[in-house]
């Protein structure tokens, strides 16, 4: 049995806002393992909706999000102010760019201020 997109979308509190949680039961039933499953349910959601933002798990270890990254008009990284190591973004960049995905940036996370902010605008 095919799962329906409306059937798994959560409405929120604003407007024409829905979410399909990564990890949740929801996303699950979607067959996201299923790179060709998903891509027909992500045109589905493509058709109807002005923008789609899709919040992956991370791409350490095992993920599917490599294999489905083509199907996006572009990836941007949220990585972790000092935590996240370079190395390991390369490796991600490297397996996202090899499947055809499309990156577009990175956005740090998490930032610290060792100094007041009032410095950096001096600097």
């Amino acid at each position: 049995m095919k799962t329906e997109i409306k059937e798994v979308a959560r409405g929120t509190d604003l407007g024409n806002l829905v979410i399909i949680p990564h990890g949740s039961d929801a996303y699950k039933k979607l067959d996201s393992f299923d790179p060709e499953a998903f891509r027909d349910k992500l045109d589905y959601i493509k058709q109807n909706s002005d923008y789609v933002i899709f919040d992956a798990q991370s791409l350490s270890g095992t993920s599917d999000v490599p294999l489905i990254s083509k199907y996006f008009d572009g990836i941007i990284f949220v990585v972790e102010c000092e935590k996240t190591r370079w190395e390991v973004l390369q490796q991600a960049k490297e397996k996202i760019s090899s499947t055809g995905g499309n990156i577009l940036g990175v956005v740090l996370n998490k930032r610290i201020y060792y100094i007041p902010e009032k410095l950096y605008a001096k600097v």
